[in-house]
């Protein structure tokens, strides 16, 4: 499939995914036209995108018996030769010795999790050791961590332009698969021309910092020797953040010690006169904090 797209600098950060489409076949549109049987048709849609321009770079068009990993290496094909590929992401069903192979055949890194029976491959073929490593870190390290430092949540901007291909409409309209493919061809042009126009850029002003010991996000937002700690509102939403989680303690605490989460009492003035209960004990537990303070 010839798609036109723009040339990005560097290296090709491929993101790959796939999805199905419905058709409006040959089985809903006989049960409209003649009120026969109606059945479902779908179609799958496999595409790859750069990271960097989010432009789509191989596409292919599909029956819905065709899985997400062969398709892998045929994606791979549409990128020229002369193309260095950088990495290659996708989901745990990309996990296959064909796909990994096809990957490393190409010169380039996988970022694919493995499954969570995965078992260590046979270290026969390159793609095979690559993958093996992978497995190894995410085991010894966890998947979380191995996702953020891999770089996988980038993945969740394939997500986007299959959502993108599907605003262009929920269903296929063609009844026959060559005019089919050519629609599903038309759609992939409409949106790398919209990409070309220009895509939004976001630039990070300031980092959450968890405080220590715990995974929240601490009231110190940035450091205040930044200039960015200077900007007009951020002390006072800074303040905020740390005046909510102090409610939000108070709440919890009724929840979960004062036994709020679920009340025995009928009538509005007796779960009110409980809840002040509850309040006025949370206060006088926390009164020793308080004067030692």
């Amino acid at each position: 499939m010839n798609i036109p797209y723009r040339v990005s600098e560097g290296p090709l950060h491929l993101l790959i995914d796939g999805t199905g489409i419905k058709v409006v076949g040959e089985g809903e549109w006989n049960a409209r036209k003649h009120g026969g049987p109606k059945r479902r048709v779908w179609r799958k849609i496999h595409i790859g995108i750069d990271k960097k321009t989010l432009e789509i770079r191989a596409a292919e068009f599909t029956t819905s018996n065709v899985g997400d990993a062969p398709m892998l290496p045929e994606l791979l094909g549409q990128v020229p030769p002369d193309q260095e590929i950088a990495t290659v992401t996708g989901d745990g069903a990309f996990d296959t010795r064909k796909c990994h192979d096809a990957i490393a055949a190409r010169g380039a890194a996988a970022i694919i999790p493995p499954r969570k029976n995965a078992k260590p491959w046979k270290p026969d073929t390159p793609g095979a050791v690559a993958r093996n490593e992978i497995l190894r870190t995410s085991q010894r390290f966890g998947r979380a961590i191995w996702r953020r430092w891999s770089g996988y949540h980038r993945r969740s901007r394939v997500e986007t332009k299959m959502h993108c291909v599907k605003l262009l409409g929920q269903r296929l309209t063609a009844r026959d698969f060559d005019r089919q493919v050519a629609e599903f061809q038309v759609r992939v042009a409409v949106l790398n021309g919209f990409t070309a126009l220009g895509i939004p850029v976001t630039e990070a002003i300031g980092q959450v910092r968890p405080t220590k010991g715990e995974g929240r996000p601490s009231p110190d937002l940035c450091n205040r020797a930044d200039p960015i700690h200077q900007m007009p509102g951020l002390n006072s939403y800074a303040l905020s953040i740390k005046h909510c989680r102090r409610i939000e303690e108070a709440f919890v605490w009724a929840k979960t010690v004062g036994g709020m989460a679920q009340t025995v009492y009928r009538g509005i003035e007796r779960v009110r006169s409980r809840f002040i209960l509850t309040m006025a004990t949370n206060n006088l537990a926390r009164l020793p904090r308080l004067l030692a303070a």
